[in-house]
């Protein structure tokens, strides 16, 4: 167990009157219910928004009532509203149904508290927990724009924190989350726009150690979107350049999908991180020098594999093999390809295409294979008489390098023939001036597996 640090006695005096206005204002309920079991006198908790009434005795009594009427949103809402009014009940409903869609991702979800935005853009903990480790235990660290707290539940293990976000309700959420989890170190959580923290003032108080998480959500017209580029996150990437030179270590959890032009503006050493099959994000370490970006594959038991470039490496191109080889999404996005082609012995469909071929299976933690059983120009009528000339079906499709729309090549090649036939994936890929298809068996890959694996890459 690792030495419990003391919170810095001197952190600047406006933080100490946000921090006294946030507990005293924001976090009523928890403090009069904990004074109440401490004292055994009953005090009427505040309840100034539907989520922190939930977090009260009565909103948690509400929430057992209400999971166990039906399922149906509209018939819960109906049977609810008389009884607490229409905002609570909708807080009801919301809540639980965040809760359920949580229940994959966090093992306590059920005791958690959610906003849309923030459930959404929450880290696996796997993920978390891998990022927290690369963080020096014991030194106080900021976790600004913390969101509801998927991140600083592992931060808190290793050392004290101050957690700052904008967003009240996704603060209270935080600490509510966080108090679930016996935490080693002192959290302290403040609500402001963390782009107007002075970090050189919180330096000479003790902290040498940052997390980001910006939001990657604008609005646009109909309603909120996620964006890609830094420069529409919150905060921007003009203050993320600011934190280089900030602090000791400062790491940035960032979309995988981010424009590899402001990759190179935002400096620092990017890690692409896979969990699951599926590029989860960018983690970009500031304070380190910047170079040729790193891919990292989390494994179930939580061990990680971790690849870099090495000078020289470039992969060749051939028609399709015995196998097709594909090379896990981190790779793919860290500009690795070719390094992992030349390791293995692989070579590329295409220069510039990211699926490989290869004579044999090998064994690796960086790839998915396909038994290829046919490969073929592609026209619909042609793969669909090969199919039923097999009775087979694509139950997955994939594609590089086309303009397809996987889902509706799918539907487009179905029959009635076909419908309980053997299940393969289809691969489109543009190899020349020529759309081509090639018909596989996936390798101890499920139809499910795969089409996650497509719908949540981001």
């Amino acid at each position: 167990m690792c030495a419990v640090v003391k919170w810095p006695a001197a952190i600047p005096q406006v933080s100490l009157r946000l921090f006294r206005w946030y507990n005293k204002s924001v976090l009523p309920n928890a403090a009069a219910e904990a004074d109440n079991k401490a004292t055994g006198k009953t005090t009427q908790v505040s309840s100034t928004t539907p989520l922190r009434w939930l977090a009260a005795s009565e909103g948690r009594e509400w929430l057992e009532r209400a999971a166990s009427l039906p399922a149906d949103q509209l018939a819960r809402l109906q049977t609810l509203r008389p009884l607490v009014g229409p905002e609570r009940a909708a807080a009801l409903v919301e809540q639980l149904q965040l809760r359920k869609q949580a229940a994959e991702r966090f093992p306590q979800a059920g005791k958690m508290l959610f906003t849309r935005a923030g459930l959404e853009q929450s880290t696996a903990p796997a993920v978390a927990q891998w990022r927290a480790s690369l963080f020096p235990e014991n030194e106080c660290c900021l976790d600004l724009c913390c969101g509801i707290g998927g991140d600083l539940i592992p931060l808190a293990q290793r050392m004290p924190i101050l957690a700052a976000d904008s967003d009240s309700d996704a603060l209270f959420c935080a600490r509510h989350n966080l108090s679930l989890f016996a935490s080693k170190h002192e959290t302290r959580f403040l609500q402001a726009d963390v782009t107007t923290l002075s970090l050189p003032a919180l330096r000479s108080t003790g902290f040498r150690t940052l997390f980001c998480d910006p939001a990657r959500r604008t609005m646009q017209q109909g309603g909120m979107v996620r964006t890609r580029s830094l420069g529409e996150s919150s905060p921007p990437l003009h203050w993320m350049q600011t934190l280089r030179h900030a602090l000791d270590f400062a790491a940035l959890k960032l979309s995988p999908a981010v424009p590899r032009h402001e990759l190179e503006l935002l400096g620092g050493h990017t890690y692409f991180v896979s969990y699951g099959r599926v590029c989860r994000e960018a983690c970009c370490l500031l304070h380190l020098p910047h170079g040729p970006a790193g891919a990292v594959l989390l494994q179930q038991d939580a061990t990680a594999d971790t690849m870099h470039a090495l000078p020289g490496e470039s992969a060749q191109a051939s028609p399709a093999m015995q196998w097709l080889v594909e090379p896990d999404p981190a790779l793919i996005r860290a500009g690795l390809t070719d390094a992992f082609a030349v390791r293995t012995g692989c070579m590329r469909l295409a220069h510039g295409l990211d699926y490989l071929t290869a004579h044999s299976r090998f064994e690796t933690p960086w790839a998915d294979f396909y038994r290829i059983l046919d490969a073929m120009p592609y026209h619909p009528a042609k793969v669909k008489q090969w199919l039923q000339a097999r009775n087979a079906r694509v139950t997955v499709v994939k594609q590089r390098g086309t303009d397809l729309q996987p889902e509706q090549v799918r539907r487009q090649l179905q029959t009635k023939k076909t419908a309980d036939g053997v299940p393969l994936t289809l691969v489109l890929a543009r190899i020349g001036r020529s759309f081509n298809a090639i018909l596989c068996e996936p390798l101890h890959r499920t139809a499910a597996a795969e089409q996650e694996q497509q719908e949540t890459a981001w």
